[in-house]
């Protein structure tokens, strides 16, 4: 039995190498698994299509025992996956997919909204094992989409990838206080993917800040709470980071999570929740987030449902209870930094194929 990962090489970053696919691949290639090869030439011209229609022949080398891994989606098209379809139809290998975004809920690009419908319904028919982020997204494909209970395995979180050498020593320590600063915020701050941040900065004066990430403007740069770190590769974030606690929000407002990208946190794992914990930092995250439960059941931060409320909340952890969070998140970091989220969902996904 033959283990693959579909893996994209292409002429043009689109961008198939994000942070958490990589990590993926990583991972899953320490637990013996080999790369399955896809050229891709970027481009509308004739003989870049040729080309790529030539490389689908890839696909075609599996066998009926063979396992490929494909996390989805690859924003190349809807080709690919007609080929898949084939594929696996001609040669009837087996399926894992990892489920990175649904954009057909997600809703953010309504202009593709019928090519993202399809993409993600092929998907789910072909595939023989789905690894969804969480119990609600599994309760999302079970109830909107007709999935199959029994191919259909919990994540949890991701994994986030980090060497120990990339970790200043501050990030290895447990329990104590290790940054003045109350929040950090990580991402970007373009105002159409996190318009709440600039409500907040405007409406929550006596909280300190430490920002990280792209387009965060000018005019909100270095004022006496707001600190404005730059961004960094995803690789050094977590040993640069700083902060009492991470937060976890999304949408256009402060007052509840809103909008598209908002209301996608009840499905979702957003990468930033596997960011904190990989740093160590306790997370405040919106109570009605799919991940809510995950950070307050393993004792790494707290619930919240209002912004307006974070001076509040933060004044109310004590030191001892602070402590706790900050032991725990530590504990779990060690996991989610080696990649054992995703390889024991893999394993799962073996032994659901092998009957």
């Amino acid at each position: 039995m033959g283990k693959k990962i579909l893996h994209l090489d292409s002429d043009h970053a689109y961008h198939a190498g994000s942070k958490a696919m990589a990590d993926c691949e990583q991972a899953l290639i320490a637990q013996g698994y080999e790369l399955l090869h896809l050229k891709r030439y970027s481009g509308d011209t004739l003989l870049g299509k040729l080309k790529n229609e030539w490389n689908y022949k890839t696909l075609y080398s599996l066998g009926e025992k063979d396992i490929l891994v494909m996390q989805h989606p690859y924003y190349i098209g809807t080709r690919y996956m007609q080929h898949l379809k084939m594929a696996k139809k001609i040669k009837k290998f087996k399926i894992i997919v990892i489920i990175h975004d649904l954009e057909s809920l997600r809703g953010l690009m309504p202009e593709f909204r019928a090519m993202f419908w399809k993409l993600d319904d092929i998907m789910l028919k072909i595939a023989d094992v789905i690894i969804a982020h969480n119990f609600q997204m599994i309760q999302y494909l079970i109830k909107k989409r007709n999935v199959e209970e029994n191919k259909l395995i919990n994540l949890e979180v991701f994994d986030y990838l980090v060497s120990a050498e990339k970790l200043s020593d501050k990030k290895q320590t447990h329990g104590k206080i290790t940054s003045e600063t109350d929040i950090a915020l990580a991402g970007n701050f373009s105002p159409e993917k996190s318009g709440y941040v600039y409500e907040l900065l405007e409406q929550v004066r006596n909280i300190s800040f430490n920002i990280y990430g792209i387009n965060f403007p000018e005019d909100k740069l270095h004022t006496d709470t707001i600190r404005y770190k730059g961004a960094y590769p995803p690789d050094e974030l977590p040993g640069i980071i700083e902060g009492r606690f991470g937060l976890v929000w999304d949408g256009d407002s402060i007052t509840t999570c809103a909008g598209n990208t908002g209301n996608y946190m009840k499905y979702n794992n957003p990468h930033k929740v596997s960011l904190y914990i990989a740093a160590g930092m306790p997370i405040l995250i919106w109570k009605e987030a799919a991940l809510a439960h995950y950070v307050t059941s393993k004792g790494i931060g707290i619930e919240i449902d209002n912004l307006n409320h974070l001076e509040s909340i933060i004044k109310s952890v004590t030191q001892e209870a602070y402590e706790k969070m900050k032991k725990n998140i530590c504990e779990l970091s060690e996991r989610i930094k080696s990649g054992r989220q995703i390889q024991e969902a893999a394993k799962k996904g073996e032994s659901l194929l092998r009957g």
